[in-house]
């Protein structure tokens, strides 16, 4: 007679094993499911921190462009600048030898007054028929003289207002607080963040690396973003072949996982038959 209690006991043993393989490759399967969703946990914060710096750094790069031109522009009209203060002054300078002839020109115009005044007193009382002749030509020239000094006079005003409007023109342009030195500080402020007559506080001392351009390799800010983005892709690169490892034996294990169960329960249903 076959032996029942035998084949009973080699059954059982079987399920025995099956039932401890099976805890074991539950067990496998847990820790590569926590391994898979650790590595997958990580690559989500990496891509995330990644899209982050890229926006960072998208912004610097168009804060670049806009500062850029910015100071091009700032520095091309101080340099327009600088020529308008060296017409300026070159007008200045026209205008007080201008005014310096006008004035040989009115002295020589009072000598002429002086000159025709004598000659009219000499010949007044000797010449008669004055309304005519040498004495009305002279009385003519004696007026056409006044009103040429008066005319001089009325230009020499209008140059000594037009020198003081140039002066200022110069001084507003050029002066030591003009418009180029306005313009001077700003280009420096947006390069190295400070204007040149500013002292630096005791408390906040600003580097001495340049703002602009950022993509500068002295621009701390920039470059250590783009090192920061750079090493992150790297690392996000590693992550996705570290995450498609884990789901590979995350499968392995769950597919191991899935057979034994099944054989356990194919045994064990055979077991109560």
């Amino acid at each position: 007679m076959p032996n029942h209690n035998h084949d009973n006991d080699s059954v059982q043993e079987y399920l025995d094993r099956l039932q401890q393989d099976l805890a074991v490759a539950t067990a496998a399967l847990l820790l590569a499911q926590a391994q898979e969703n650790q590595k997958s946990s990580e690559l989500a914060k990496k891509t995330q921190w990644s899209a982050l710096l890229k926006q960072v750094l998208d912004l610097l790069k168009r804060t670049n462009q806009l500062g850029m031109t910015y100071i091009r522009t700032v520095q091309r009209v101080r340099k327009q600048g600088e020529k308008i203060g060296e017409n300026a002054e070159l007008g200045i300078e026209a205008m007080e030898i201008l005014i310096c002839q006008i004035k040989k020109l009115t002295d020589c115009t009072e000598v002429l007054k002086t000159m025709i005044k004598t000659l009219l007193d000499r010949i007044n009382c000797t010449i008669t028929g004055k309304d005519d002749g040498i004495f009305a030509t002279l009385k003519a020239l004696r007026d056409a003289v006044d009103e040429a000094l008066t005319g001089v006079k009325d230009a020499v005003t209008a140059l000594l207002n037009a020198l003081k409007a140039q002066e200022e023109l110069w001084v507003s342009i050029a002066g030591d607080r003009g418009l180029v030195y306005q313009l001077n500080g700003l280009s420096e402020h947006m390069l190295k963040g400070q204007k040149p007559d500013i002292e630096d506080c005791a408390s906040c001392k600003p580097k001495q690396t340049p703002l602009f351009p950022m993509d500068d390799p002295d621009c701390d800010f920039y470059s250590q973003t783009e090192e920061q983005y750079e090493k992150v892709e790297k690392q996000i690169a590693v992550l996705r072949e570290e995450l498609e490892e884990a789901t590979c034996k995350r499968e392995t294990a769950q597919a191991r996982k899935d057979a034994l169960q099944k054989a356990f329960d194919a045994a064990k249903a055979a077991k109560a038959c």
